[in-house]
């Protein structure tokens, strides 16, 4: 069959991810002719996506998904508005091509998004790599396939969860320009693991990857890290576990490999409070890191017990104590504004933490992030939404919709103002900046 595997489109000012999910379901289609697209990198996204088609005349056209939105609770990018265009662009160069979504974003949305948007005639929920090359081999009789959305008699049917992949393939970077992806650091991935062990009460990577941790052989991360490098002269990747360090011994086993390989590239990750110390971040960095970022996302005790986060105030002080210590990595921080549990005390102690990292960490500070809860579904903040009457039951989640703390206006009017003045220096420092610098930047 003829297969053109597309990455979703997010708009003229987001920037381009490499299609990390879209290579690994490549390197299954065994047997197959296969060619990508992606509208992100392309002077005309739905035009050039028009062209590919009516030349390739694929059999079956395969998007991935990613995300709905940007999740930014003051700025939000609304990228599944894209999605409709897609697939009339599709069916238009090409009537009786196939079209197939997934991605995490149409895991998480299935049950909306396949009668929100009829052009799409089949589904695949969560990891793809058997499931959409068994849909190929059943066209024709998709309930025999786990893991699929199908279309009947005016229903849409759902086969059933299909089981985790045990082992995954090399992702097919060939199929992808990776000199389109390297002006943004975390633009490139590299995935060491599947599976998240947290129950983080927003999240939905136990959801996406299930709650059991699949090991990636470190050699075989360092190995690809070494072919990045050489092949397709990748500078920096980011690892795209939801927490490298966890398992710790995993992380330090990866590390080790790169040293001893003598891979000469550069990285970025997601690290966990708990799991971080002096002793693994010069580990870390002796190994090509970068920058670490961390997602505390509350700041008390309280409400991380309410997020079931699994980490300590104690723990992010002792964390920060440690990036603090290491140099030539900057430091990055997630946070809500308003999280469960919060008080006013609480937002005012986590402003003085953004001020004390800003003076401490001066230049290595990469970023301060922070928002709401954007709430979606398979997740426990879901549910508190719903019990707290925030949300009503079978509203639909499409549309960005975030958590906030009811039960203390006070929060809610300190972060609101944190915010408007925030959003305000930001505004007045682009417009000192000038056009020419400004552009320069970007």
């Amino acid at each position: 069959m003829k297969i053109l595997l597309c990455q979703s489109y997010l708009g003229p000012d987001e920037p381009p991810i490499f299609p990390l999910g879209l290579s690994c379901i490549a390197a299954a289609l065994e047997g197959h002719e296969v060619r990508t697209y992606d509208p992100n990198v392309s002077g005309s996204p739905m035009g050039g996506l028009a062209a590919a088609v009516e030349e390739f005349q694929p059999d079956v056209v395969g998007i991935s998904l990613r995300s709905i939105d940007s999740t930014h609770t003051f700025a939000v990018s609304f990228y599944y508005g894209y999605l409709r265009p897609m697939l009339e662009a599709i069916k238009g160069a090409c009537p009786g091509a196939v079209i197939v979504v997934g991605g995490p974003a149409f895991s998480i949305f299935a049950g909306e998004i396949m009668p929100d948007q009829p052009l799409i005639d089949y589904g695949v929920s969560l990891e793809g790599e058997v499931s959409f090359p068994g849909l190929l081999d059943n066209l024709g009789r998709p309930a025999a396939v786990k893991g699929i959305y199908y279309r009947s008699g005016g229903d849409v049917i759902f086969t059933g969860a299909s089981d985790p992949p045990r082992s995954f393939p090399s992702p097919r970077r060939d199929l992808f320009d990776s000199s389109l992806y390297t002006s943004w650091e975390d633009a490139v991935g590299v995935e060491t693991k599947r599976g998240c062990v947290l129950k983080c009460a927003y999240c939905t990577y136990p959801f996406l990857s299930g709650s059991a941790m699949r090991l990636k052989d470190p050699d075989d991360v360092a190995g690809e890290m070494e072919d990045i490098s050489a092949r397709h002269g990748v500078k920096i990747v980011i690892f795209t576990d939801s927490v490298f360090n966890l398992p710790r011994a995993h992380a330090e086993a990866i590390c080790e490999r790169l040293i001893d390989r003598n891979v000469r590239i550069s990285w970025s990750a997601w690290l966990s409070a708990r799991n971080t110390d002096r002793e693994f971040l010069i580990l870390a960095r002796r190994a090509g890191c970068v920058k670490i970022s961390f997602s505390p996302d509350a700041y008390s005790d309280h409400s991380l017990s309410l997020l079931r986060k699994g980490i300590t105030m104690a723990d992010i002080s002792r964390s920060f104590s440690a990036a603090r210590s290491v140099g030539g990595m900057r430091v990055a921080y997630n946070f809500f504004g308003d999280p469960p549990g919060s008080r006013a005390a609480d937002f005012i102690r986590l402003l003085g933490f953004y001020a004390r990292a800003r003076l401490l960490l001066r230049g290595r500070l990469a970023g301060f992030n922070i928002s709401r809860i954007r709430i979606e579904p398979h997740t426990e903040i879901r549910d508190m939404a719903l019990g707290e009457g925030q949300i009503e039951r079978g509203a639909s989640l499409l549309d960005p919709v975030f958590y906030r703390n009811v039960s203390a206006p006070l929060v809610e009017l300190l972060f609101s103002l944190f915010t408007r003045l925030k959003e305000g220096l930001k505004r007045l420092k682009g417009r000192f900046a000038g056009p020419d610098r400004g552009a320069a930047h970007g």
